[in-house]
């Protein structure tokens, strides 16, 4: 029985999930952590719906997403989550500097994206 038949089997909190992930992600098995990313990313919006000011601890839902998002250079995902934490923590600083910081993020990997399309072009 592989691992993920056995994850099937087993319920396992999406923290621990997050740290398996990382794993399969520093082993190299791109395609293993992408699986598992994408049910530890459903599990914490979740949490951040049902409780938005969860922000502490190192396993709060949005520092899982910070690494993922990070990981998967979807930035753009993780602006839209940080404004919905603005909206509770307004005027909190951190919360606006990191949200320019993945926005500025996301424009360069989408140019970043079109020079390399470009290239391909020609």
């Amino acid at each position: 029985m592989c691992s993920s038949d056995l994850l099937k089997l087993i319920p396992v909190d999406y923290r621990l999930l997050n740290d398996i992930a990382e794993i399969y992600w520093s082993a190299g098995d791109r395609k293993a952590y992408i699986k598992l990313a994408k049910q530890v990313e459903a599990k914490a919006l979740h949490q951040i719906n049902i409780n938005p000011a969860n922000v502490y601890g190192n396993y709060n839902p949005y520092l899982l997403l910070k690494g993922i998002y990070d990981r998967l250079h979807e930035y753009n995902k993780f602006v839209n989550v940080l404004l919905k934490l603005q909206a509770v923590r307004p005027g909190d600083p951190s919360v606006t500097r990191l949200i320019n910081q993945y926005r500025h993020l996301a424009r360069a990997d989408t140019s970043e994206v079109n020079k390399k399309m470009m290239k391909l072009k020609k």
